[in-house]
C-alpha cells in the first residue's frame, strides 16, 4: 500500500511524516520508508521497495514529479506551513545564513504551488490553537482507506510519544511530545534584526497568498531584500547613479512557481539633469530569462513591467539593474517590486526510468 505525501522542511511537514508512518507501521508489519528529492530518486525508491507498505515523502518537487502525479491520478497529501515557520525551522541552527533559509523557505511554498497545479492535492492546513490531534489522525487513517480503529490510533499516539490521547488533545501538544527541546519561531525571529524580522514578514504574507491563491495572485518581494553592489547594503532610500555604467543593485535571488510571469518594477528619479538609460534584467539561475531598457527622466516615478518565465522552481530568480551610461548626477529608488504568474507551465511528459 502506498502512503505518499508532503509538506514543507518545517515542523508540522515532518509531525505529518512521522504520523502517517505511524499509521502505516500500526496497520503493517513491513513498511519501507522513502524521501524524494527528483523524479529519480523517486523511481529508485519504488524500484527498492520490499515491503508490505511504502511512506513516500516527495521533498522540493520537481516539474516530471507533478506530470507523474497528474497522468497517474495519484492523490498527495500536503501539510501546509507558513513561510515563517519553514525559515524559522531552517534557522534553528544559529550558523545558517539568512538568505540560504529565505531561499528555501520559498523554494518549499513554491513547490507545493507547483505541485497543485497538475496534481491531485489534499491538503492539511497548518494547526491553529485549537487544531485537535485524535481528529487529524482519524482523518488521515480515513484518507488512506484505513479503519480508525481504537487499537491503531493509539499505537499511532503512541509511536508519537504522546502518552495520552483524548478528544482535547491539539496538534501543538502532539508536535511538542513528538518533538521535545524544539526551538520556537519566536525564539528564532529574536535573533534578527529588525531589517531581516520586516523581509520574512512581507515575504510570509506575500506567499501565504500565492499558495491561498494557487499561484495567481498578485504578490509583493520586499525592496529590502534587494542589494547595493556598491556597498553591500540593503536598498531602503535613493541611492547615487554617479560612476561609470555598472550594476547598482541585485537580488533578492528568490524562489517563485515554475510559468509565465510578469514583474513591475516603480522607481523614483530625483535630480537626473543630465538623463541615463537604465537596463532591467530578470534572471533564473543566473541566466537572462527577462529584460527591459528605459530612458531615466530627470525626475519623477517610473513604472517597468518585464514578462519572464521561470522554467524551473527550484532554480532562483533575482534582478539586476545596471546604469547603462556614466553618471554625473542623479539619485534612484526602487519604491517597489510586485509579481503575478499569468500562466502555468507546459509540462512535458514523464519518461519512465
Amino acid at each position: 500500500m502506498l502512503f505518499l505525501l508532503s509538506g514543507a522542511p518545517a515542523i508540522f511537514g515532518f509531525f505529518g511524516f512521522n504520523t502517517v508512518r505511524a499509521i502505516a507501521e500500526a496497520k503493517f508489519a513491513k513498511v519501507d520508508i522513502a524521501r524524494t528529492h527528483s523524479l529519480e530518486s523517486l523511481y529508485e525508491a519504488f524500484q527498492n521497495r520490499q515491503g508490505d507498505a511504502f511512506v513516500v515523502q516527495v521533498l522540493f518537487q520537481d516539474e516530471r514529479v507533478a506530470q507523474l502525479m497528474r497522468r497517474t491520478q495519484t492523490k498527495l497529501v500536503i501539510f501546509d506551513s507558513s513561510l515563517t515557520d519553514i525559515f524559522c525551522f531552517g534557522m534553528r541552527n544559529e550558523h545558517t545564513k539568512f538568505p540560504i533559509a529565505l531561499r528555501l523557505a520559498t523554494l518549499s511554498i513554491a513547490s507545493q504551488v507547483l505541485m497543485s497545479d497538475v496534481a491531485s492535492v489534499v491538503r492539511y492546513e497548518r494547526p491553529t490553537p485549537e487544531s485537535r490531534l485524535l481528529s487529524l489522525i482519524q482523518s488521515l487513517v480515513l484518507f488512506y482507506g484505513l479503519e480508525p480503529e481504537p487499537e491503531l490510533i493509539e499505537k499511532v499516539a503512541k509511536a508519537l510519544s504522546v502518552d495520552s490521547l483524548t478528544s482535547r488533545t491539539t496538534v501543538e501538544e502532539g508536535m511538542s511530545a513528538n518533538f521535545p527541546g524544539r526551538i520556537s519561531s519566536e525564539t528564532v525571529l529574536s535573533r534578527l534584526s529588525h531589517e531581516q524580522r520586516t523581509i520574512v514578514a512581507r515575504l510570509d504574507e506575500a506567499y501565504g497568498q500565492l499558495i491561498a491563491s494557487g499561484g495567481t495572485k498578485t504578490i509583493a518581494w520586499p525592496v529590502e531584500a534587494l542589494s547595493l553592489l556598491d556597498t553591500q547594503e540593503v536598498v531602503q532610500a535613493p541611492f547615487p547613479l554617479v560612476g561609470p555604467a555598472r550594476t547598482l543593485v541585485s537580488g533578492p535571488n528568490l524562489h517563485l512557481p515554475a510559468g509565465r510571469w510578469l514583474m513591475e518594477i516603480v522607481f523614483g528619479i530625483e535630480e537626473n539633469g543630465s538623463g541615463n538609460r537604465l537596463k532591467i534584467e530578470v534572471k533564473e539561475a543566473r541566466r537572462p530569462r527577462g529584460k527591459q531598457e528605459i530612458d531615466l527622466p530627470k525626475r519623477g516615478r517610473l513604472a517597468v513591467t518585464i514578462a519572464f518565465e521561470v522554467e524551473e522552481t527550484k532554480h532562483a530568480v533575482g534582478i539586476e539593474i545596471a546604469t547603462m551610461e556614466g553618471a554625473i548626477e542623479g539619485m534612484l529608488s526602487v519604491e517597489s517590486m510586485r509579481l503575478r504568474r499569468i500562466g502555468a507551465p507546459v509540462l512535458q511528459p514523464a519518461t519512465e526510468a
